[in-house]
């Protein structure tokens, strides 16, 4: 009986052709549209969300009080001591310094030399108790503990040194400091904000930047540099915010009591929040979603309206024939 169904059904696809391209192509077109937004659409909202306890992972960030709320996705060095010290909150809070652009060498035979723009990252060790960044040789609870010590991505362990085993070399960060690579990453997933693929030992950035690494540089902050908290089950992020006023009242004074605020961000809202750095919005996703359900729906009633027209133009003959008999 199917078989007989698709035999009609291909005879009437031959027969008109015009029809069953307009008609297929339409909603074929449609759907693939439909289904390219909604997989970027997709894509965007998975940022990060394979860390565990997502939902409990915040960065602090900096808001200016002015004449207008100014925002700033870094905050002074010294906060995320601070933090750690001072307030309860956290199960872990690490500090990250990215630098981008750096120059990476290797010496020995032919001193290679690399231009990562991505650059690099000097990281406290409990940056990766917080983030799932799986490391796949070298000791996850020693990593970065020492000074001069340097985890890299399998991507970049291949990039160096080919085939050749990679802990225990070293390498050179800007012709300046050496660092003994430890461990090496899983390689980073592409849905994630964090793009360095070079993590250093915290402990050396006094040696990079004596002003940065200083806990006394409450008065400025660099681009680069991140503080990364997982609080406690049952912390709510509102709290932490209004506890944070005593940071301000205790490492400012003056007009500066009233211009800084630090608050924190949910990981979730990174990748979004155009205020702090985001390289998506939200809105636009949503208006994305809404394209995408318009096309299906339009292509999905294109086809209802010319299966329709086909069926009068096919009943019209008969008709026709019919009336020109009884006559």
């Amino acid at each position: 009986m199917f078989k007989n169904y698709f035999k009609i059904g291909w005879r009437n696809l031959l027969h008109h052709k015009a029809y069953a391209g307009i008609n297929i192509v339409g909603l074929s077109l449609g759907i693939a549209c439909a289904i390219l937004l909604f997989t970027l659409i997709t894509y965007h909202l998975s940022f990060d969300t394979f860390h565990k306890d997502s939902d409990r992972i915040y960065r602090l960030v900096t808001e200016f009080h002015d004449e207008k709320i100014y925002h700033n996705e870094a905050v002074p060095q010294p906060l995320g001591k601070a933090f750690r010290t001072e307030f309860p909150f956290a199960e872990q809070a690490a500090r990250v310094i990215d630098y981008p652009n750096t120059l990476i060498s290797l010496g020995g035979p032919g001193n290679k030399k690399f231009k990562e723009e991505k650059g690099v990252a000097f990281a406290e060790p409990a940056f990766f108790d917080i983030m799932n960044f799986p490391l796949l040789k070298g000791n996850k609870k020693t990593v970065l503990a020492q000074p001069n010590e340097a985890i890299i991505t399998e991507k970049i362990a291949h990039k160096y040194f080919g085939n050749e085993e990679a802990i225990g070399k070293r390498l050179r960060f800007n012709n300046k400091i050496d660092f003994i690579i430890t461990g090496i990453l899983k390689d980073l997933p592409p849905n994630t904000d964090f793009q360095q693929e070079i993590y250093l030992s915290y402990a050396n950035l006094r040696e990079h930047s004596s002003w940065i690494a200083s806990d006394s540089s409450w008065g400025g902050i660099y681009s680069g540099s991140h503080c990364y908290a997982l609080l406690k089950p049952g912390v709510k992020a509102a709290q932490v915010d209004k506890a944070l006023i005593a940071t301000i009242n205790k490492y400012y004074s003056g007009r500066d009591l009233k211009v800084w605020r630090f608050r924190l961000q949910p990981l979730a809202d990174v990748h979004f929040n155009p205020d702090f750095g985001g390289d998506a919005d939200k809105k636009y996703l949503w208006a994305l979603a809404f394209i995408g359900i318009f096309l299906v729906v339009t292509a999905c009633v294109n086809f209802v309206n010319l299966a329709t027209a086909q069926a009068h133009a096919l009943q019209n003959p008969r008709t026709n024939i019919a009336r020109a008999r009884r006559r």
